[in-house]
């Protein structure tokens, strides 16, 4: 059985090494050598529950000869679980180590796959007349990230066996990737992937106590979080970096979002783990947290992101009032409290700050836009052409002039008419006008009207002095002086003066 699965390997070898060679008229078919293989590799195996992961890798070595792209993720899915039935036999000796081992070679298999792709290997059976050359780089970059998170599941999930050495080889990959291609995907999952991978080798090899770990592996996550956060804020930075290619100005600012609100779920995770057993510090530390992520958001060229002011105000406020809650002395409790009026104050002043600049700036826009439309309109004017009359030929024209100069002066009639009512109307408002305004001059003269030693008099509404005098009376003033003082403000203050 050994010596015919041989054969008939190197058979189905030079089938397929003759299928894309367009000089060799007489091809060996690959049908009869593939039945008579799998005959003999039934045969050979111990266990005939070790046959699909054989069909599943023909399969996939037949994908990769035609160029067909769309079987080689389904594929490889399928020889995780091909793995997963050799090891168990057919599920029925399944339990966790099994489990383990099963992923740990099945995503080392996929794994080798997606190398494969990236190195341009598996992808080099291409169709150049029914793929163009855009499509194809589409379909590259596709079939290695989904190859890649099948592998890395995989390797993930065989955490129990082999000192989650599986987990070891995804957490680097996932890494280098990163720093060498400009992985944008797995750098989002790093603090996660980084903090999983130490709790389980800590855990497999038993290193100090679990509180200790779960210190470790917490603080981990959360200075992770905390650095993914930071360069969220860092615009320039990571769009000038090398070894990120951005598509456009949105993707690039959409990524940066996404990097800020996946180092925020990783700085919370990290606290929550770690400091499970106290809970005073872990709100603690939440809330300082939040509160930054809160000013941050508060910054102009972040007035339209919402998620950082709704995030940070709400999450710091419920964080606060939860670490409020889980202190005993009275005195450190009414000083939490004390200060999370203050925060809330202060995120009140801060918003009404941004609310007016944001009203301002507008006003400011209308502005322009009313500046930009009043010159359309005056270019527009100007732009009008002026008709001017036809020069006269003949007698027909004259008697066309004749005709529209009596029209003419039958609508100078009309106009003459029409400004004879204006100027009445007119007439009329001038005299109300004078009349509003000698009722206006009885008023004023009616004011009291103090004179200075200059020689300039001050005129104040009767209304105002009556409340001044009215405020003298009701405030006891022995020794000392009312004066009513006018400051660079145009605000008028009463004081009193020692005499």
């Amino acid at each position: 059985g050994i010596i015919t699965s041989i054969y008939m390997a190197l058979v189905l070898t030079i089938s397929f090494r003759d299928s894309n060679n367009d000089d060799i008229k007489i091809k060996i078919s690959w049908i009869t050598p593939l039945i008579w293989f799998f005959f003999a590799a039934l045969a050979a195996l111990p266990d005939s529950a070790w046959l699909p992961l054989i069909i599943v890798t023909f399969g996939m070595i037949n994908a990769w000869n035609q160029g067909d792209v769309r079987w080689m993720v389904p594929l490889g899915f399928m020889t995780i679980i091909a793995w997963l039935i050799g090891f168990t036999d057919v599920f029925d000796d399944l339990d966790g180590h099994l489990f383990g081992t099963s992923m740990l070679f099945g995503g080392i298999q996929v794994a080798i796959y997606s190398i494969l792709a990236s190195t341009g290997k598996l992808t080099e059976n291409f169709n150049p007349y029914e793929l163009t050359s855009i499509e194809q780089s589409k379909a590259t970059d596709k079939l290695i990230s989904e190859l890649k998170f099948l592998s890395l599941a995989a390797l993930l999930l065989s955490f129990n066996v082999f000192y989650g050495i599986g987990m070891l080889i995804a957490c680097v990959w996932a890494t280098s990737e990163v720093f060498k291609f400009g992985d944008k995907t797995s750098l989002l999952f790093l603090p996660l992937l980084h903090g999983l991978t130490l709790g389980n080798m800590l855990s497999q090899f038993e290193v100090s106590t679990e509180q200790t770990r779960d210190y470790l592996v917490g603080i981990l996550l959360m200075i992770e979080g905390l650095a993914l956060i930071y360069l969220s804020t860092k615009d320039d930075l990571v769009y000038d970096a090398k070894m990120f290619q951005w598509d456009s100005e949105d993707s690039f600012f959409e990524y940066i979002e996404r990097l800020g609100i996946a180092g925020t779920i990783s700085a919370l995770s990290g606290i929550v783990y770690g400091f499970n057993s106290q809970l005073e510090m872990a709100f603690f530390i939440m809330t300082i947290i939040l509160t930054g992520i809160a000013i941050s958001g508060f910054n102009e060229k972040y007035h339209n992101i919402r998620w950082r002011r709704a995030i940070g105000v709400y999450g710091s406020m419920v964080s606060g009032l939860c670490f409020y809650a889980n202190i005993d002395t009275d005195l450190y409790a009414n000083l939490t409290i004390v200060g999370l009026g203050l925060l809330a104050l202060g995120y009140g002043f801060i918003y009404l700050q941004q609310r007016s600049a944001i009203i301002a700036s507008g006003n400011v826009l209308v502005l322009e836009e009313l500046e930009s439309t009043e010159k359309d309109y005056n270019v527009e004017e100007e732009s009008k052409e002026i008709d001017i009359p036809k020069p006269v030929k003949n007698d027909d024209d004259l008697e066309e002039i004749e005709v529209d100069s009596e029209d003419g002066e039958e609508t100078t009639e009309e106009e003459q008419e029409t400004t004879e009512e204006e100027q009445e109307t007119t007439e009329e408002e001038e005299e109300t006008t004078e009349e509003e305004q000698e009722d206006i001059a009885e008023d004023v003269s009616d004011d009291p009207l103090l004179m200075t030693d200059s020689g300039v008099g001050i005129r104040f509404e009767k209304k105002i002095i009556d409340s001044i005098m009215r405020t003298i009376e009701l405030t006891p003033h022995e020794g000392f002086t009312p004066v009513v003082e006018l400051n660079a403000f145009g605000k008028l203050t009463l004081v009193f003066d020692p005499e």
